[in-house]
């Protein structure tokens, strides 16, 4: 009953659509969000899973908490920006078949994008970068403010260029007091023929995130010349020894944590 309810509301958003109606367009994609969110029952086959999934990570959360938070990926499909992105695109809503994946959150002092190609030009000679304070929800989406933005050349010592300095307001921090975990679309899902959807769904971590005012004036990244060019340079680096590595240009997320650099994922980067 609940995943015909899913396609009730999926009708009423492509009427809505059709009608040429923003609003009710809206109203609509809202209501089927609401209906994956709040409605949609956990199947039995995946209680075991999840609850494995919790006691890997110390069981600071449970399967129904897990649950939650998948859902809340999954709603994020018929987010207005990403419907309006595969439309424009011309694509289907049913070539979208989103998997989520399950990771540990990592207390990331900066998060980072990396792309082995430059997005804004096309130029394979270097690598364009973008550092965040905190994790990378900051970055990915579409926050206020700048990230700090970067190329380097796939030259010896990786000379980099600043091209633009941090100013988003806030930070996020997974809590302090115990590992949580994050729910993600797959890269399948958002990279489709065609179609770059990276940042159009949302990460959702289990238990909420700390938001903090990120203070500038304080933080190494806009003062220390020196420590900065030495992080792009090795950013730099990193990238071009994945992208050897994959045979194809890389779009890469990761994050640091004092000295050590994590990554996260990386994926064929669309030209």
């Amino acid at each position: 009953p609940t995943l015909e309810k899913v396609a009730l509301a999926a009708a009423a958003v492509s009427a809505a659509d059709d009608s040429g109606d923003a609003n009710l367009r809206r109203d609509a994609l809202e209501v089927l969000r609401d209906v994956v969110k709040f409605q949609l029952k956990m199947p039995a086959d995946l209680a075991a899973p999840l609850a494995m999934a919790a006691a890997s990570y110390g069981n600071s959360c449970g399967a129904e908490e897990i649950y939650a938070a998948v859902k809340k990926v999954w709603a994020s499909k018929w987010n207005e920006r990403a419907y309006l992105s595969r439309k424009a695109c011309g694509v289907d809503e049913e070539e979208l078949h989103m998997a989520t994946l399950l990771m540990e959150v990592v207390p990331a002092e900066f998060a980072f994008v990396l792309h082995t190609a430059n997005p804004l030009n096309g130029d394979q000679t270097e690598v364009f970068g973008e550092i965040c304070v905190g994790l990378g929800e900051a970055l990915v989406g579409n926050e206020p403010g700048s990230a700090l933005s970067f190329t380097a050349k796939k030259a010896p010592g990786f000379p980099s260029t600043v091209r633009n300095l941090p100013s988003k307001m806030v930070s996020h921090h997974p809590p302090t007091d115990a590992p949580t975990i994050i729910a993600r679309s797959d890269s399948n899902g958002e990279d489709l023929e065609g179609f770059a959807g990276a940042g159009l769904y949302d990460s959702v971590t289990v238990a909420p995130t700390e938001t903090k005012i990120v203070n500038y004036t304080e933080n190494w990244l806009v003062w220390d010349a020196d420590r900065r060019t030495a992080l792009m340079a090795k950013l730099a680096e990193l990238a071009v020894a994945i992208e050897v590595e994959m045979k194809a240009p890389q779009d890469i997320e990761g994050c640091v944590v004092g000295d050590d650099i994590y990554v996260l994922q990386s994926r064929n980067q669309v030209l």
